[in-house]
């Protein structure tokens, strides 16, 4: 009996489980129901609510009332996905004048977001929707991802009015919802400014509004607040400025006939990563679609046909006369490309009206812009910004900007970049260290333009600024513009792309505007100056390369095929030729260092390399630098003007003289790296050891013209006149008070400093516990001649401490080199950490007692060796000396 009772309540208990949430379901949906016919007590009508309110009719009808913005929603749009692209609208010219940050600059984007509309009794919620995760066959499936998958209810919004009568839909505020930070702008500005500032709601403002049947536009002008005392930072009051950013918002592409594409990491597209839980394959759920636009041809069984919608660009209103014809140009060389795939037309350029009442910042068109740039010596650079369908990679937009001004005024473009730029690298001797990547173009291609421009003077191929001929101009904005619209078309950088010509064809026209200066217009390829005697030919590339042709066939080409998965066997067919050496492909995270450890390895993949021989390019680099050292000063001294400019020259030319030094390291312990896959031909591994012969002739590069410091031996009157301008001094020093008290700031040029900077940097490098790690591993995978660690130690120690053999002084150079390279090897002597190897400690500590002998032997041997020098090599020695004396755990004895 105990137990049918129990029995009993156990039924009783799982039939009210089971029926209790069918009938609060319908119990809710009929409040629902409820809440969405009656009249919500004091509130007026739809119709009375928006008299007097401007309307602006589209996706969403908005309506404008007293400099507020109301937003309806009709019942059938709630659930939908949508879209949200912000753009920073507002350029705020930072007075920091040797700040080259662009992240201020007019159409920066913020990234978008997915939201929908939902309703829960009489209030309103916006959602951010969470895009990685998706299922659409299973629908328990679904249910259980709605479950776990977290989703942010960004804001709820009161219900303004009782329903409209007839559309039955509802009316909300944006006001607080928009005016709030929602893109985290404080953080943002903040962070850019090195100052604290917040969004001000109470002087924030909507912008320029408009309304369209796929899209609306909503623009907000934010004041940004700061209640510390600030400096000056181009803008009237350093507390308070108004920034503007332009909201678009658009419904989720579904339906429309597009088929994503899978990426291949044999090429190098930017994609979009979803984990789709109804596949079942070899990479689990995780699948990468590369971002591209739709294209599809009118006449799909014509063999050329222009497409149902061609990628449409639009010269914006605001592009000077003179540059529209190569923007247009360059714009349009993609079109070769797309024209071997049989369409027609796929790339168009109009120009904008004059009195056209949109504006560039519309969903519905594709712009290159033309911004005036508030930073000096940032003129001319571009950025390529596109706005996809997270779940697809589809294309929806495209933006590009060019900030001018392009030609150059010569004391404010052309020789201006500072020494301590990001350029020459921090901590770990990365080139680009620090700097996003979609934001490189802006810098990089800019410096080397300007870099060219002083090259031309220097070597008196131009006499005046002025003289710049026509063609460098049309080229560089030719090349710039096309590198651009490549990355809008969805491919990503190739830095091996400038490593397929040969040195001795670089100045050749006939091969040059054949097959491009290089594979690739997406790589950062150098100006391509002729040599001291050689004829000049091409300043930049002036067609598509190889790869290019071979990525846009991978992105673009038509395949019949139901599923993405159907494309495979064509697709794999084109990627698989990525072991054709014109096809060569690496891109930012394999030409870049990630963290503080050299992770790059292959030397070929480089920015700013050039020639299939990168290391005989080099050495002529090096060499026309030093042939502008000699010329410099009767190139760039002016009567009646100041010397700022011969030092803003020198300190250029030594950017590019260390920079061609940091890519020779990349040899050292360096591995040939290429994605081919199983079964690719050619039977290409990915792999290969760089040979001994070229990483010793690296080795050597670096010691005849860093590690010999009579490279450095300027005349006393050279570096008397290397002076800044007391405008940047004058400017600069209020900014840089703090820093210039703990670090010591400098009026006059210091040589020294900059060499100790970068002694520290390459040895940072050189030294690296994964380039060391290498080192040693490729001993066991290399035949033949090999570079062990003991004889690469060997020759650090040997071009390092040679006066110890040769028994002359050590130099100031020297000596700074020496102290940086001692307190390097000590450093994984006395705290050897992760990834140091336990070889590594072990040739350290055997090489400070070498030294130590050496020190002793050449101490006594020339007892006559000048006083600053003995000091120098008695301080080494005390130094070795305290390093030794620890056990081998890493404590000090006693």
């Amino acid at each position: 009996m105990r137990n049918i009772a129990k029995n009993f309540i156990y039924y009783l208990i799982l039939f009210l489980s089971l029926g209790l949430p069918s009938a609060s379901f319908q119990l809710q949906s009929k409040q629902e129901k409820a809440s969405q016919t009656a009249k919500p007590e004091g509130t007026k009508s739809f119709t009375e609510f928006i008299i007097d309110s401007r309307k602006y009719e589209g996706l969403f009808n908005l309506y404008q009332k007293e400099n507020r913005i109301y937003l309806e929603i009709l019942p059938e749009q709630f659930g939908r996905n949508y879209l949200l692209f912000p753009t920073l609208w507002t350029s705020v010219p930072n007075g920091l004048s040797r700040d080259i940050s662009p992240f201020l600059e007019s159409g920066v984007t913020f990234p978008e977001k997915v939201f929908t509309w939902e309703k829960v009794d009489n209030k309103i919620l916006l959602i951010w929707k969470n895009a990685s995760y998706k299922t659409v066959k299973s629908p328990q499936l679904r249910r259980a991802l709605n479950n776990v998958v977290p989703q942010s209810i960004v804001h709820i919004f009161n219900i303004e009015c009782e329903p409209h009568p007839e559309r039955h839909s509802f009316l909300i505020c944006l006001d607080e919802c928009f005016f709030s930070d929602l893109q985290n702008l404080g953080e943002f500005y903040s962070s850019a400014l090195n100052h604290p500032y917040a969004v001000d709601k109470g002087r924030t403002i909507w912008g320029k509004t408009m309304a369209f049947p796929e899209n609306i536009e909503l623009g907000v002008r934010y004041t940004m607040f700061s209640s510390k005392k600030g400096y000056e930072l181009g803008v009237p009051d350093p507390g308070l400025f108004t920034t503007s950013v332009r909201y678009s918002i658009c419904e989720l592409p579904l339906n429309n006939g597009y088929r994503p594409r899978l990426a291949d990491d044999r090429i190098g597209y930017f994609y979009t990563k979803v984990n789709d839980y109804d596949r079942d394959d070899i990479d689990g759920v995780e699948v990468r679609y590369i971002k591209r636009w739709n294209l599809e041809k009118k006449e799909p069984e014509a063999k050329i046909s222009e497409p149902k919608k061609p990628i449409i660009f639009w010269l914006e209103n605001t592009v000077p006369l003179e540059y529209r014809k190569p923007l247009q140009e360059g714009a349009l060389w993609w079109n070769k490309a797309f024209e071997k795939l049989g369409f027609k037309n796929a790339i168009v350029v109009k120009q904008m009206p004059d009195d056209a009442e949109w504006d560039s910042a519309d969903m519905r068109y594709n712009t290159i812009r033309w911004i005036p740039t508030f930073k000096r010596g940032m003129g001319g650079h571009g950025s390529g910004f596109v706005r996809t369908n997270p779940f697809t990679g589809q294309i929806l937009k495209a933006d590009i900007m060019i900030y001018a001004p392009f030609n150059f005024i010569f004391d404010y473009n052309a020789l201006f970049y500072p020494l301590n730029s990001p350029l020459v690298g921090k901590e770990n001797g990365s080139m680009l260290w620090g700097i996003n990547p979609f934001y490189q173009d802006n810098l990089v291609l800019e410096f080397e333009k300007n870099f060219g421009i002083l090259e031309m003077l220097a070597s008196s191929r131009i006499n005046n600024i002025k003289d710049v001929p026509e063609e460098f101009y049309y080229d560089s904005i030719r090349y710039k513009v096309a590198h651009e619209v490549g990355h809008t078309l969805g491919l990503r950088h190739n830095f091996k792309g400038s490593t397929t010509i040969a040195l001795q064809d670089l100045q050749n026209i006939e091969v040059t505007r054949k097959e491009s200066i290089g594979s690739s217009v997406m790589d950062y390829v150098p100006l391509n100056l002729a040599p001291k005697g050689v004829k000049q030919g091409d300043y930049e590339a002036r067609t598509l390369g190889a790869y290019d042709y071979w990525a846009i066939e991978y992105g673009y080409i038509p395949i019949e095929a139901e599923t993405p998965e159907d494309e495979l066997t064509r697709l794999n067919r084109i990627a698989s030729r990525s072991t054709d050496p014109l096809l060569t492909f690496g891109t930012d995270e394999d030409a870049n260092d990630l963290g503080l450890f050299s992770t790059s390895i292959d030397p070929m993949c480089a920015p700013f390399d050039l020639s299939s021989d990168p290391l005989s390019y080099t050495e002529q680099e090096i060499n026309r630098i030093k042939d502008i050292w000699r010329q410099l000063e009767g190139r760039t001294l002016f009567e009646g003007k100041s010397y700022e400019y011969l030092r803003s020259a020198f300190e250029m030319s030594l950017i590019k003289y260390f920079q061609a030094i940091s890519r020779s390291v990349k040899w050292i312990g360096g591995i040939y790296h290429t994605r081919a896959h199983v079964g690719d031909p050619g039977k290409v591994l990915p792999f290969k050891v760089v040979e001994y012969e070229n990483q010793v002739r690296a080795f050597d590069i670096i010691n005849n013209n860093l590690f010999n410091a009579d490279i450095f031996s300027f005349e006393p009157a050279f570096i008397q006149k290397l002076q800044n301008s007391w405008f940047s001094d004058s400017e600069l020093q209020p900014l840089f008070l703090k820093e210039a008290q703990e670090e010591g700031y400098r009026v006059d040029f210091s040589l020294s400093n900059t060499l100790e900077q970068f002694y520290q940097q390459i040895l940072n490098m050189l030294l690296d516990p994964m380039r060391l790690h290498r080192i040693q591993d490729n001993e066991t995978s290399t035949e033949g001649r090999k570079l062990t660690l003991s004889n690469y130690f060997s020759k650090l120690h040997t071009a390092i401490w040679k006066e110890l053999k040769e028994g002359k002084p050590a130099g100031t150079y020297r000596r700074i080199l020496q102290k940086e390279y001692l307190d390097k090897i000590r450093t994984f002597v006395k705290n050897p950490s992760p990834p140091v190897g336990a070889d590594v400690v072990t040739l350290c500590r055997y090489q400070l007692k070498e030294l130590d002998k050496d020190i002793i032997n050449y101490l006594r041997t020339y007892p006559e060796i000048d006083l600053m020098t003995r000091a120098h090599f008695e301080y080494c020695s005390d130094i070795i000396t305290q390093s030794l004396r620890t056990d081998f755990t890493g404590n000090s004895i006693k």
